[in-house]
C-alpha cells in the first residue's frame, strides 16, 4: 500500500509490538535482507511491471515506485536486474 510514498523501519515498528532491531533480525534470518533491502526489491519490482505492461516513462514509473528521481531508480534497477530499464520502455506499446 506504501509504494509511491514509501514508510521507514520506525514507522513500521509502529504497527508491531517488534522493536525495530527484532525485526531487522528476523528479516535477515528468514529472507536474507534487511527491511529497507526488501522493500526497495518491492518497489523494484513494481516499477520492472510497469515497465512491461504499461507506457509510462522512466519518470514516472519511478516517482510511481518512490523514488526521488530517475537516476535512483534506474540505478538501483540496474543493481537488481542487471540491464537499464530504458530499453522496455514502451513495451507494452510494441506487443
Amino acid at each position: 500500500d506504501n509504494i509511491e510514498e514509501p514508510i521507514g523501519i520506525d514507522e513500521l515498528t509502529g504497527f508491531t509490538d517488534i522493536s525495530k532491531r527484532q525485526i531487522e533480525r528476523l528479516f535477515k534470518r528468514y529472507l536474507g535482507l534487511s527491511p529497507a533491502q526488501y522493500y526497495k526489491n518491492i518497489r523494484l519490482d513494481y516499477g520492472r511491471n510497469l515497465i512491461v505492461e504499461t507506457d509510462l516513462s522512466v519518470n514516472e514509473i519511478s516517482f510511481a515506485c518512490g523514488f526521488n528521481s530517475r537516476t535512483n531508480f534506474s540505478k538501483c534497477y540496474k543493481q537488481r536486474f542487471g540491464e537499464s530499464p530504458s530499453p522496455f520502455i514502451g513495451a507494452a506499446r510494441r506487443r
